[in-house]
C-alpha cells in the first residue's frame, strides 16, 4: 500500500489507542530492562510502598537497625532475659516533715464510774503539824485533816458508813518526796480510828516510810501523798 494512502486514514485517535496498546503489552519490560541499576531512591518509593510482606526473610540484619530505636514493646513476651540485681543504691537524704493532723473527734462519754467516794491528799497543803488539808479529783469526799504525824482522817459525804463499807490508800508518787519507791499509804476499815484521832463518820489513812538502811522498820511521815477510794 502506497504511503500516502496509510498516512490519509490516519487520525490522532488512531495514534493515541496504538502507542497505549504498545505501552501495556512492553511498558513494564522496557522500564525493567531501561532503569539503570542504584537508580531508584526513596523519592521514586510511594509512602508505605514496602510492606513488611514484600521484605525477604532475615534480610534486615543488627546492622542495619539504628542503634537504640527498639523499644521493650518491639520484642516478643519472654525474649528479653533480666539480668542479676544490682547493689543497693545509698540512702536518700529525709524528707521535710509534714504538717500535723487535725485532731480527732472527742470520743463517746464512758460509763460513770461505780466508786461510791475518792480523793487525791496533798500532805503539804495541810496546815501544819495537824490541821485541815486539800483534797482534789474527788468525789464525795467532803474534806481531810491530818491529826499526828502521817495520820489523817477523810470525812465522807453521808450514805457511806465507814463501819460497814471498806476502802483502799495508795501513795501518790508525784507529791510524795524522794525516794518514792520508800513511801506507802494505809486505810482502815475498821469503824474510827484505833489510835482514838477520827470520828466514827471518817475514814483513816496513815503514811508510812520505809528507811533506805537498817532498821527497816517503817515509820509515820508527812511527805506521802496519798489517795482514798472507797469502792
Amino acid at each position: 500500500m502506497h504511503p500516502n494512502r496509510i498516512t490519509r486514514h490516519l487520525s490522532y485517535a488512531n495514534v493515541m489507542a496504538t502507542l497505549g496498546v504498545f505501552i501495556a503489552l512492553g511498558g513494564a519490560s522496557y522500564a525493567a530492562v531501561a532503569l539503570p541499576a542504584n537508580s531508584v531512591g526513596t523519592k521514586q518509593l510511594k509512602k508505605s510502598a514496602v510492606a513488611g510482606s514484600k521484605i525477604k526473610r532475615n534480610a534486615v540484619s543488627s546492622a542495619k537497625v539504628q542503634d537504640g530505636s527498639l523499644q521493650r514493646g518491639d520484642f516478643a513476651s519472654g525474649t528479653l532475659l533480666q539480668g542479676p540485681q544490682g547493689p543497693q543504691g545509698p540512702q536518700g537524704p529525709q524528707g521535710p516533715q509534714g504538717d500535723p493532723g487535725q485532731n480527732g473527734a472527742p470520743g463517746q462519754k464512758g460509763a460513770p464510774g461505780t466508786a461510791r467516794a475518792f480523793a487525791f491528799v496533798d500532805p503539804f497543803s495541810c496546815g501544819g503539824a495537824v490541821g485541815p488539808c486539800s483534797v482534789s479529783k474527788a468525789k464525795n469526799v467532803l474534806g481531810a485533816r491530818r491529826v499526828a504525824a502521817g495520820d489523817y482522817c477523810i470525812q465522807v459525804a453521808a450514805g457511806i458508813d465507814p463501819a460497814t463499807s471498806g476502802a483502799a490508800a495508795g501513795a501518790e508518787v508525784f507529791r510524795t518526796n524522794s525516794p518514792e519507791g520508800n513511801g506507802f499509804a494505809q486505810s482502815s476499815s475498821s469503824s474510827g480510828d484505833p489510835f482514838g484521832n477520827c470520828l466514827t463518820s471518817e475514814f483513816e489513812v496513815v503514811t508510812y516510810r520505809l528507811p533506805t538502811s537498817a532498821p527497816v522498820a517503817a515509820f509515820t511521815t508527812n511527805n506521802v501523798g496519798f489517795w482514798l477510794l472507797v469502792p
